[in-house]
């Protein structure tokens, strides 16, 4: 009887543990999915996952769509390998940067994708260990499309292409892991973080010991950043730029240098948003012509970023300076706010922006002025170039292209060149807005009649000791000269660049010629003149925008009396003047004569007796 039953028990043990050994290895009961026909249309990822229960909310499992192309999440499964099988159940509106969240718990599902994010309630809120899992997502032909492990898993095979040594992302008490960027079959560009379900992936940072900065990478939806009389910028949805730690360290360096630049130049703090902190949404460009950015004045920016350093960089600061704008403070008076497009004009607004953006890589990071504009002509996002083809610089923001930005950051840098870096700073903390714009404020969409106050009362700027009083005599001298300077052996006006607008050109050797002609709702483009030689018929002209520029160089070749004859539109008030320029003694040197105007029609005439 004994050994009978000594038999049976050593047998009972014997099963019983070959069993559990059996169980271990092979969960789904026999092996683990099988492929069972090709890979189903599009593409999805593990995007975050928060495996514990806290004051933060429950567990969930988030799937972000990469490629919605013919792409159907019925029959797509998540499984942590352990016997378990969560199916998706088909949603509606689905497209590329929805995000799917999975959460472990009560709830009403939303299966509409419209808006960006898809919540799914599932029962099991222990299938996500605590201690460590696997995670595997499998389409509905069980083909493996994305794995990813946290805490060391728990005892799964390690699938997927990651490496038996990484035993994945660890989440801070309160937070999740999230993936910053591609997937990469690997811990690297996982984070623990604030959990954002439903949310692109985010991660916060410390600049400056103080100011806290919250990246959301990626863009789930549109956003729009609203500019002037209305227009506005449109940001796509995009996937977030790859922030591995060193990559993470980077970003973080690029805003602190940028923060600590804009403070030693002599800057106020940003402004922040509601929670004390600055939020920047971050999309990857397609290319470096496509980087851009945009900022909120309620403490948010939006950026498409290229991966180019030198471009990045330039396009943080110059959205940082934004928020320096943008800053509300109080004086004795009541809030303010800084500067605000609204009140001071996009070209006040945006030069700063500019100036300040190309100055901290052509000084602080020593590239050098020219190199800096050179390199952002190449990509196509300004440079020197757009101004020689644009320059009518207070119309047409943003959809005139670079020309305005171009126009708006050689002014400001005109002024630093000439009248010292102290006077750029002495403006932008003299010149205030209360939020209490009389009708005329309203329409000074470009900053001139505050500008003019700002040089008449404030800070008289003196140069080769002529006082500029007024912005409109500013305006003139900068436009003269950015024709003329090369006329007489080199840039006088900026420092550190080579530079000559370009103007339109015909040769006069008799005749009549009438610079200017009323045609109306036209930019000035100089593409009606007629060829230089000969004179043709009389040249028509379109008519010039507020504040707008028109240069005619006049190659004369006739000793006879030559006659200029201006015709401006009734409605307009212009201002010409004729400079020649003369050579004698082997030095060049220019006479000015301003041409006396008909108020009421605008028309006048110069003539110069000895041309030559």
């Amino acid at each position: 009887m004994n050994r009978v039953l000594l038999i049976l028990i050593l047998v009972v043990l014997i099963v019983a543990g070959a069993l559990a050994l059996f169980l271990v290895f092979q969960p789904f009961g026999e092996r683990l999915p099988e492929s069972s026909g090709p890979f189903a249309p599009g593409e999805l990822l593990i995007s975050e996952v928060k495996y514990s229960v806290d004051g933060s909310g429950p567990k969930f499992v988030e799937l972000q769509v990469v490629d919605s192309s013919g792409l159907d999440l019925g029959g797509w499964y998540l499984t942590t390998l352990d016997g378990d099988k969560i199916e998706l159940p088909s949603v509606i509106g689905l497209r590329d940067f929805v995000y799917v969240a999975l959460v472990f718990g009560p709830g009403e599902d939303d299966l509409d994708a419209s808006d960006g994010s898809v919540t799914i309630y599932v029962e099991g809120e222990e299938v996500l260990d605590e201690n460590g899992d696997e995670v595997a997502l499998y389409d509905p032909n069980n083909n493996l499309r994305d794995y990813m492990r946290y805490e060391g898993g728990n005892g799964d095979p390690v699938l997927g292409g990651w490496s038996e040594d990484d035993p994945g992302p660890v989440a801070e008490p309160g937070k999740s892991v999230q993936l910053l960027g591609d997937d990469l079959n690997s811990s690297s560009n996982w984070i623990s973080s604030q959990p954002s379900r439903g949310l692109p992936s985010v991660m916060e940072f410390t600049i400056d010991g103080e100011i806290s900065i919250v990246i959301h990478n990626g863009r789930h939806d549109v956003t729009r950043v609203e500019k002037l009389r209305g227009l506005s910028l449109e940001f796509t949805p995009k996937p977030g730029i790859n922030l591995n730690e060193t990559q993470r360290e980077k970003l973080r360096k690029i805003f602190e240098n940028a923060w600590n630049f804009l403070k030693k130049e002599g800057f106020n703090p940003p402004q922040t948003a509601a929670d004390g902190k600055i939020h920047v949404t971050i999309g990857r460009a397609p290319s470096t012509q496509r980087a851009r950015g945009g900022t909120y004045a309620n403490g948010t920016i939006e950026l498409d970023l290229s991966g180019d350093e030198v471009i990045d960089q330039q396009i943080i600061t110059h959205e940082f300076m934004h928020l320096v704008q943008a800053r509300r403070e109080r004086d004795g008076r009541g809030e303010y706010m800084r500067w605000h497009p609204n009140g001071y004009g996009m070209f006040f607004d945006e030069g700063y922006a500019e100036y300040f953006g190309y100055k901290k890589l052509a000084e602080e990071k020593k590239l050098g002025w020219q190199n800096v504009l050179d390199k952002f002509e190449r990509e196509g996002l300004g440079g020197l170039g757009a101004f020689q083809t644009d320059i009518n610089v207070f119309t047409g923001w943003p959809e005139r292209g670079w020309g305005r930005y171009t126009s708006a950051f050689l002014f400001i840098k005109m002024i630093a060149d000439n009248f010292g870096q102290r006077v750029l700073v002495g403006m932008y903390q003299g010149i205030r807005n209360y939020g209490n714009w009389s009708s005329k404020d309203a329409q000074d969409s470009i900053g001139i009649e505050r500008m003019n106050r700002f040089l008449e009362y404030e800070m008289t700027l003196f140069k080769d000791g002529i006082p500029y009083t007024s912005f409109t005599q500013l305006y003139y001298k900068w436009i003269q000269e950015n024709y003329l300077d090369k006329e007489f052996g080199g840039d006088k006006m900026y420092k550190g660049i080579e530079f000559q607008a370009r103007a339109y050109e015909v040769t006069y050797r008799g005749g009549r010629l009438v610079v200017d002609r009323d045609l109306p709702s036209q930019e000035l483009n100089g593409t009606t003149l007629p060829p230089a030689s000969p004179p043709g018929s009389p040249t028509d002209r379109a008519d010039l925008s507020e504040w707008g520029v028109d240069y005619l160089r006049i190659k004369v070749e006739t000793d006879k009396c030559f006659k200029i004859t201006f015709d401006g539109d009734d409605r307009g008030r212009f201002f010409v003047k004729a400079i020649q320029i003369m050579e004698k003694g082997g030095r060049r040197f220019y006479e000015e004569e301003v041409m006396a105007l008909n108020q009421d029609r605008q028309q006048g005439v110069i003539v110069k007796q000895d041309p030559k």
